[in-house]
């Protein structure tokens, strides 16, 4: 078994997961950097950088010399980055270089993160997105956060069509939320005072971070229903029920900022530019429009079910905000 992006808040976990688990003799991680984690038992690690044109042989070369059948493709930044050039070059050039070094492998399984905001925040949207329906990303603008991930998942279905003994599998998570995890969102949900879009109160839709990595585990068993031909599937993997923003910035323990859609553009353009703004203003859509997955093919044919409901992901991120601010006050002043 495999890894990219083991530095990341999803690797790190799912390896600690993978080094408890009898079933798994041995985990190959492919990154730039080591974890900084201390005796993990049946842990390999290999410097290896998606970025470089020469890597596929040499991950094809790791690959099959571990005899590696399962990959996790974690490869992906946490937020939006402002060097956009830089992002494509790791998750969408970096994916076709990964899926190109996989081509004369053992490998049988490719698990890729993936997003429930690439389907977009549009006035048009269903009340709830299938996995069949279009990624149609930002309206109107080049996102790299949200358009490298279109393009690595485009990637990965021509994978799966070229090599029909391989499952591809993605997992489009809903926004991750909880104590440990940090992303542009919970950034974002972390102000005391949280900008919203006056005027507009979207329904809303998150993922405890331990669901997160339950569903990852889930791919290990999956085993599809016959259907002729099919070698790419999708999931959307969400928490349970909804809530409109208002109420979800309530429950972390903050209080909501409306401005005219204007002055909030301009100032997070500022902000963006200056590096304060967690992401760039396109993101300002999905203040306005709800962008909601339906989970139940991944309960269905993944058997994933979510253990915490979006109530509860956002009064567990809230605790571990109240508990991390009255650390920093002062015992004696």
């Amino acid at each position: 078994m495999a890894i990219t992006g083991a530095c990341s808040f999803l690797g790190r976990n799912l390896i600690h997961r993978l080094e408890e688990s009898e079933k798994i003799e041995r985990i190959v991680l492919l990154d730039i950097q080591a974890p900084p984690f201390s005796r993990l038992r049946k842990t390999r690690f290999y410097h290896v950088d998606l970025t470089d044109p020469r890597v596929p042989p040499r991950i094809s070369e790791i690959l099959c010399a571990e005899q590696v059948g399962v990959l996790f493709h974690l490869a992906f930044f946490a937020g939006p980055n402002p060097d956009e050039s830089w992002a494509h070059e790791v998750e969408s050039v970096g994916t076709m270089q990964l899926l190109h070094g996989c081509r004369e492998s053992l490998v049988r399984q490719v698990v890729m993160a993936s997003s429930t905001l690439l389907y977009g925040a549009h006035p048009s949207n269903p009340a709830l997105f299938v996995e069949s329906h279009p990624l149609k990303g930002v309206r109107g603008r080049r996102v790299a956060f949200i358009d490298d991930k279109i393009q690595s998942e485009e990637e990965l279905a021509r994978f799966a069509e070229a090599r029909p003994e391989v499952k591809a599998v993605v997992l489009r998570f809903a926004p991750i939320i909880g104590p440990r995890i940090r992303t542009f969102v919970t950034r974002w949900l972390a102000r005391k005072r949280v900008p919203t879009l006056l005027g507009f109160d979207p329904i809303v839709q998150f993922l405890h971070e331990l669901d997160a990595i339950r569903a990852l585990l889930c791919t290990l068993a999956f085993c599809p229903k016959e259907n002729a031909g099919k070698r790419f599937y999708a999931f959307n993997i969400v928490g349970k029920g909804f809530l409109p923003l208002s109420k979800a910035i309530r429950l972390a323990g903050r209080r909501p900022l409306p401005m005219p859609e204007g002055i909030l553009r301009r100032l997070i353009r500022v902000g963006w530019m200056l590096g304060w703004s967690e992401a760039p203003p396109a993101f300002v859509d999905y203040l306005r429009y709800s962008c909601l997955a339906d989970g139940s093919l991944a309960e269905r044919e993944l058997g994933f079910v979510p253990l915490f409901s979006v109530k509860e992901a956002l009064l567990d991120f809230g605790s571990a905000l109240r508990l991390e601010e009255a650390r920093l006050i002062p015992l004696f002043r």
